[in-house]
């Protein structure tokens, strides 16, 4: 969420996509919950003015990317 609330502001869509497919590895991973992950993505990409539309599409975008390399959190 750092990631998308430090970008700037013609960066906040490229920030929003890394965001999402670092985390939809974990969540592939089985780290981390889908649900809880969207919302947290939504909700930083809001707080950044990003359309609601436009994020759900670069979130949704972003966690099927990442979903092609889950990873765990190391131990």
């Amino acid at each position: 969420m750092e990631r998308v609330n430090s970008s700037g502001p013609h960066e906040h869509n490229n920030a929003l996509y890394i965001a999402a497919v670092a985390l939809g590895q974990l969540v592939a991973g089985g780290e981390l919950s889908e649900a809880d992950v969207t919302g947290w993505l939504l909700t930083a990409a809001l707080q950044v003015g990003q359309g609601e539309r436009e994020a759900w599409r670069t979130i949704a975008s972003g966690l099927r990317a990442g979903a092609q390399r889950p990873r765990t959190v190391a131990a």
